[in-house]
């Protein structure tokens, strides 16, 4: 496998997950900040229990959305340099390399 089209796929991945990255992070703030205002018209007053359990189930989903968004990034590298890999310790290899990313 040629290092520097490894090396240049990896490069284009980490770009493309800090890209998601921004994206989720602007998403995650401003759906916790919807769903505090609708509780707290809803009910008047601001609910403790309540908010946290919607601000916990949009940082579930902030979480998943970075974990596919990686994965999709290193995949889509790979594909655009055309880096094979070749078996499954490949695929562990990778995605633990991957968790360096900020």
């Amino acid at each position: 496998m040629d290092a520097q089209a490894r090396s240049k796929a990896e490069q284009y991945a980490r770009n493309k997950y800090a890209a998601a990255v921004e994206k989720f992070s602007r998403k995650l703030e401003d759906d916790i900040a919807t769903s505090r205002r609708e509780i707290i018209a809803a009910r008047k007053m601001a609910i403790g229990g309540a908010v946290w359990a919607v601000t916990a189930r949009h940082h579930a989903n902030f979480i998943t959305s970075l974990v596919q968004a990686k994965v999709d990034a290193l995949l889509d590298g790979y594909d655009l340099y055309f880096v094979t890999i070749n078996d499954e310790f490949e695929v562990v290899r990778v995605l633990h390399g991957a968790q360096r990313w900020p």
